[in-house]
């Protein structure tokens, strides 16, 4: 199930294109919350919670999500609860909205405050990152829902230590973003981070997680996916929301094509992989590039 709170108080704006705001919620906790008529679409929000779940049930290191109901009230009385449109603000729109937890610790009086978190470490070597292998597992992830944009990342770094974990974030252009298709995007989820695919030495070090997908397992990931979605997220169309599913059911057994052609494409994020070119190699044809402007949040 999914958690469930209540928006509580403002922090601040976040930045991205998707105009999401930090909010404080019933739980305690300080999330990233994206609303319904962010500029990106509403179905960005439908995305971030689907990934969000297959993610989580995956074990890739993500943020905790949460449905956050943002009331009518908080926003009245928070006049920087907006989203900009052109030359103009709008009223973030009230209801349920997608949260991204932050990371958080105990502060003064047992109130939770958010911890430090980075976006970019430009010189910190692999081994100060705990988890920079999970950099591998996340891409498969990110062929499989067909990330149409590069992997997004915080690293935090828990009080008096030395080393960073990261977390994957911001995954509102999975599934091709708002359109819902899948096209080959050999750029698509890559990390720009030189070492994050260092330890790949050939398609054998994806296999572990290629073949999770192709089994058994890879069915039971989309077990009532479709049910955790709030219909409004997705104009209430379920028609194309199962369609959706059943795409993402058949691609399973796209992914080692896909990673192939990201290598093919991308050989300098692989600097490691001695590349044989394999028998019967039929990779799905692409039909857009990766869309130009990342950002996050």
């Amino acid at each position: 199930m999914i958690n469930r709170v209540v928006a509580v108080e403002y922090v601040r704006r976040m930045q991205g294109g998707s105009q999401a705001h930090l909010l404080r919620c019933s739980d305690g906790e300080y999330y990233v919350v994206k609303f319904q008529n962010n500029p990106q679409g509403t179905r960005i929000l439908a995305n971030e919670l689907m990934a969000a779940v297959l993610a989580a049930r995956l074990g890739l290191p993500i943020p905790e999500s949460a449905i956050v109901d943002v009331t009518e009230i908080l926003i009245q009385r928070t006049g920087d609860l907006t989203i900009q449109i052109g030359r103009g603000n709008v009223s973030c729109s009230p209801g349920l909205c997608f949260g991204s937890r932050l990371p958080s610790e105990a502060g003064p009086y047992g109130i939770r405050v958010p911890i430090a978190i980075q976006n970019f470490l430009p010189d910190c070597p692999p081994h100060k990152i705990i988890n920079n292998a999970e950099f591998v597992r996340m891409l498969v992830f990110d062929k499989w829902t067909c990330n149409s944009d590069c992997r997004q990342v915080m690293f935090t770094c828990a009080r008096g230590a030395q080393d960073y974990t990261v977390t994957m974030i911001d995954n509102g252009f999975c599934f091709n973003g708002i359109e819902w298709t899948f096209p080959n995007l050999p750029k698509g989820g890559l990390s720009p981070r030189p070492s994050a695919y260092e330890t790949v030495r050939g398609i054998d070090s994806f296999e572990k997680w290629i073949q999770v997908l192709e089994d058994d397992a890879g069915i039971q990931l989309l077990d009532h996916l479709a049910d955790e979605i709030p219909p409004e997220w997705y104009q209430c169309d379920r028609k194309a929301l199962h369609r959706l599913l059943d795409d993402l059911n058949r691609r399973r057994h796209h992914v080692r094509a896909l990673l192939y052609t990201s290598r093919s494409e991308f050989p300098q994020c692989f600097p490691n992989w001695v590349y044989k070119h394999p028998i019967n190699y039929n990779p799905i044809a692409r039909s857009q590039p990766l869309r130009a402007n990342a950002t996050s949040a």
